[in-house]
């Protein structure tokens, strides 16, 4: 168990193959108990070994403890990601970020990334010095409610809210967004945003991996190859996305049903759920993984290690 912050913050660092075999067992009922600790202000990391532990508890936990969730092909491998949650502990400067969002009546409003929902809305991660935490929503806005061109529409309005590491509250500046409505002519000649367009591109190849997982799962490496070849080709303009996709094809060869599985939920998650660098760069290198912290750091795989 790690102290955060001296303030009586903890966070459990758990290393386990994930098989729920005594006491409690289901998967639900244990990720509860994760979440009402985790409003104690006692967090859960967890970090799988090998292909023979449950990721999907593990994940489960992690997701509703507050924590991260990590996993090596070796021991050797566990190295950097013990590396990386320490260094995140060690430069948090808040937690348990909260973000809700409201729109007008008859809009809608989803979120994108799958992040762990709340009680009126969604958790980020902890928030660490030189990092930011993102959130993609997609609001949907019924023709009838729409002003005249080129007048404004007020569409969301979001509001995050959390803690320091000393425990006081902290309550970002509520944000509106609101947009000039346009004719068909004048949206089709907007240019796209394009740290927009790249966390879109993370996300649509963070629901492809899981595609291929499912397909994995039944042992149809047909359809694996299938979905690999596609993505590729879809998300070849991504540099961090295509070794993602590249060591995923790596691995797939190799047949290992249990491993091609573990890779593509956790590679998955990462590319929804994460910290970034606020000067991260468009382009990847792999270079990078000596010049940032480790828990910004954009891997290929997420079961080896780099260090």
């Amino acid at each position: 168990m790690a102290d955060l912050s001296g303030q009586g913050l903890k966070r459990v660092i758990l290393l386990s193959d994930g098989q729920a075999n005594e006491g409690v067992t289901d998967a639900s009922e244990i990720a509860a108990q994760c979440a009402a600790w985790a409003a104690k202000g006692v967090t859960t990391s967890t970090y799988g070994l090998g292909n023979s532990f449950n990721e999907e508890l593990m994940v489960a936990m992690a997701r509703a403890g507050g924590g991260n969730h990590y996993y090596g092909d070796t021991a050797d491998d566990l190295m950097e990601p013990f590396q990386q949650e320490l260094e995140l502990l060690g430069n948090l400067c808040l937690r348990d970020l909260r973000l809700t969002a409201s729109v007008p009546d008859g809009f809608a409003v989803e979120m994108v990334n799958q992040l762990p929902k709340t009680d009126a809305g969604w958790r980020l991660p902890d928030l660490a010095w030189g990092a930011e935490a993102w959130a993609v929503l997609r609001v949907t806005v019924p023709t009838g409610a729409l002003p005249s061109a080129g007048q404004l529409c007020t569409v969301l309005r979001v509001a995050v809210v959390g803690q320091s590491l000393e425990g006081d509250a902290v309550s970002l500046e509520r944000v509106g967004l609101s947009l000039p409505v346009m004719t068909s002519a004048a949206f089709d000649n907007l240019a796209d945003d394009e740290l927009v367009t790249r966390r879109l591109v993370e996300l649509a190849a963070a629901e492809a991996l899981m595609g291929m997982r499912q397909a994995a799962a039944a042992s149809d490496w047909a359809r694996v190859d299938a979905l690999l070849e596609a993505a590729s080709r879809q998300f070849a303009g991504n540099e961090w996305v295509a070794a993602v996709l590249e060591a995923m094809r790596s691995i797939a060869a190799g047949r290992e049903r249990e491993r091609a599985m573990k890779e593509m939920m956790y590679s998955s998650s990462k590319l929804r759920s994460r910290l970034a660098a606020k000067d991260e760069s468009v382009a990847f290198r792999l270079a990078e993984a000596s010049s940032v912290p480790a828990y910004l750091r954009r891997k290929p795989a997420q079961g080896k290690g780099d260090v």
